[in-house]
């Protein structure tokens, strides 16, 4: 019983803070950049559609620098469906841990995982229209540093010359935009289990985003 009234409790403060989030944001036209899921748990929170392709898949931090460090080119690049990954680890989850979800390239080098999509059908399908759509004069780009990041990879997000980003890094690394936080458990929590108030406290999301969208205008 006691279980069960703090559970509705809890929930009940999650939506208040969801709709204060939506509240703040209001119109506010905004593209998310992200490397994992975190993006989609937002625009989840919003209510909003998805209006770019950054949604159920992730990148590994590698090939996630690589691609913004030559977004505009880069995102253009065609997909290039493949068997399996130069990860390991993302080799060996696929089909054990996971399920047997779909791998691209965009060039050579920079994989995507298209982990919840059934097939390469639907993902090719969904990462060509939200392209279609995708804006590039209002980014917000987010990095989550987990999947094989390295200090090196949150060193070269801090150089990268996007307007409006933000990392969450475990590393203590001090420049502007990257906010350390030694989340529970895993890096990842925020976004799994799609509670944005687990996002590090001075981290202002409502002022984020709302920044992206006054970039475009600038």
């Amino acid at each position: 019983m006691f279980r069960k009234l703090t559970g509705k409790i809890d929930k009940l403060k999650r939506e208040a803070f969801n709709f204060r989030i939506r509240l703040g944001v209001g119109k506010a036209e905004f593209t998310l950049v992200t490397n994992n899921c975190l993006g989609g748990s937002i625009m989840q929170v919003l209510a909003r559609p998805y209006n770019s392709p950054f949604v159920g898949l992730f990148l590994h931090a590698p090939c996630y620098i690589t691609l913004l460090e030559d977004f505009e080119t880069n995102i253009r690049l065609p997909l290039t469906f493949v068997d399996s990954s130069k990860y390991e680890s993302a080799s060996f989850d696929r089909g054990s841990k996971l399920p047997r979800y779909p791998i691209a390239r965009l060039g050579p080098d920079i994989e995507v995982h298209f982990l919840h999509y059934a097939d390469e059908a639907e993902a090719r399908g969904k990462w060509t229209r939200r392209l279609e759509r995708m804006r590039t004069d209002n980014l917000a780009v987010l990095f989550l540093g987990r999947d094989h990041c390295q200090a090196e990879h949150v060193q070269r997000f801090a150089a990268l010359r996007f307007p409006v980003k933000a990392a969450f890094t475990t590393f203590a690394i001090d420049a502007r935009d990257l906010f350390h936080r030694e989340f529970p458990g895993k890096i990842d929590y925020p976004y799994k289990h799609k509670d944005l108030r687990l996002l590090p406290k001075e981290f202002d999301l409502i002022s984020f985003l709302r920044r992206a969208a006054r970039a475009s205008k600038e």
